[in-house]
């Protein structure tokens, strides 16, 4: 399969996640910056919990 010279399948998913977040936060409001930053901790500490479970 071949894939678009603009982007490498993971940088278009890069690109996409930007894309939803810029639209939530900026044009639906149904995005605050207190929850993107909870939620960005949250996936870091199931990211941690996670790595320790794989590595044991």
């Amino acid at each position: 399969m071949k894939s678009s010279p603009i982007f490498t399948p993971t940088e278009a998913g890069v690109v996409a996640a930007f894309y939803a977040l810029v639209i939530s936060l900026v044009i639906y409001r149904e995005l605050t910056l207190k929850a993107l930053y909870n939620a960005i901790l949250n996936a870091g500490r199931m990211t941690a919990v996670m790595r320790a479970a794989v590595q044991n």
